[in-house]
This record gives structure tokens, sequence and C-alpha cells, in this order.
């Protein structure tokens, strides 16, 4: 057996020798590190196009029962005009409140009923909606999205309840906050041409 002692009672080094000695650990120690690097596995998966233009990215992954599914609406507050913002978002709170089939907030009762979880959230590009259940009951999930996709349900007094409401979140998460837009100062700047 053999013993190493890297550092014990180490003796007075100069600052700069010591700089010195761990950059030179690092430039050595770089190729080792560069080539023990973890590469993930390259996914298996599927792309197609429905009839409809849906397309459909599908990845079957059977290490646990679960099925999670995402629907990707490509509109965000880019797509807005300028003094008219927060539709993306008020849309997205839109498509909980009910639709030709379901009751509003019943989506979401339905999936936690199964033992899922679901949300869907808003920004610059895409509204997404997602929902993570048991395998079993990926037909349930993806009639939900069909649903709502083809009849949701829009009547005045909800919409202006929820307007109120984007509004409200705006206020707490944004407008409230020290540095609340500053992000929205920055892509004002950054994109003076680009949405």
């Amino acid at each position: 057996r053999r013993s190493v002692t890297l550092c014990h009672n180490p003796p007075m080094v100069p600052a700069r020798r010591l700089l010195a000695l761990g950059l030179a650990c690092l430039i050595l120690a770089g190729p080792v590190l560069a080539g023990a690097a973890v590469r993930p596995p390259k996914l298996q998966y599927e792309v197609r196009t429905l009839p409809n233009g849906l397309t459909v990215v599908a990845l079957e992954d059977h290490s646990t029962p679960i099925v999670h599914v995402q629907l990707w609406y490509h509109v965000g507050s880019k797509d807005e005009r300028p003094g008219r913002t927060g539709f993306a978002h008020l849309f997205e709170h839109m498509m909980f409140k009910g639709s030709k089939n379901v009751r509003p907030e019943q989506h979401t009762a339905l999936i936690s009923s199964v033992g899922g979880r679901g949300n869907a959230y808003t920004n610059e590009d895409v509204t997404v909606f997602w929902q993570t259940v048991p395998s079993q009951y990926l037909p349930l999930v993806l009639w939900l999205e069909a649903d709502r996709m083809a009849s949701l349900r829009i009547d005045k007094e909800t919409f202006d309840r929820e307007r109120e409401v984007v509004k409200e979140e705006r206020r707490m998460r944004v407008e409230n906050q020290p540095y609340g837009r500053l992000s929205e100062i920055i892509a004002d700047s950054v994109f003076t041409v680009h949405p």
C-alpha cells in the first residue's frame, strides 16, 4: 500500500508561485477533464406531421410507467403589438376555462384525479401546455387537449375576470419587483427589428 499526501502542513509559498502552480494544474488537467465529459445518449425520436398540420414529436422511454405530453403553440409575447400585450398569456389562462365537453377547471381536475400533474406557461416565443400522467391515461390527455383546441369556450365574464388575473400577475411578478422590467428594457434595446 502506498499513500500520498497532497498537502499536509504546506510550506509558505509566495502567492505568485501558488497561482502559477494552480494554472499549470488546470492546463495539464484540461485534456483529462474534457475527455472525461459524459455525453448524453442520442435520443431516438420520431417526427410526424398530421393531416391537420400538427407536428408530433414522440420519444418512447419505458423506464417508468408514465407519459409526459407537451403541446406547444408557437405564439408568445413577441407576436403582440406594442401597447396591446398580454394576449398570449391571457389565452393560456382561458384554455383552462372550459370547452364544449369540459367544464371550467375540469381539465386540471381530471388530470389530478388520475394521479397526474399539469400546467402551462407563456414566454416570448411559445405557449406550452403540459401534463404528466400514468401511461394508461395518454388517450385522456390527448382527448382533453384536442377538445380545448377545437372547442374552447370563451364568455365575456370569464374573459374579463382572467384579464384582471393576468394584469395582477404582471404587477406582482414584474412591475412590483426592483428589477422586474430589466429584461424587457434590455430586449427592447437589443431587438429593434426582430420581434
